[in-house]
């Protein structure tokens, strides 16, 4: 198993960065349109 870390970490790292960021952006794009349709349409708080 050992022999596959070399292999693996340049291949993860590539694909593990943009997944947080991607994530980030969806909720700040989410926590916008969320902000947004309050002031439109306030609903009340839970």
């Amino acid at each position: 198993m050992r022999r596959w870390v070399p292999v693996a970490v340049p291949v993860a790292v590539p694909v593990a960065v943009p997944v947080p960021v991607a994530v980030a952006v969806l909720v700040a794009v989410l926590v916008r349109a969320d902000s947004k349709a309050a002031w439109i349409t306030p609903r009340p708080a839970r």
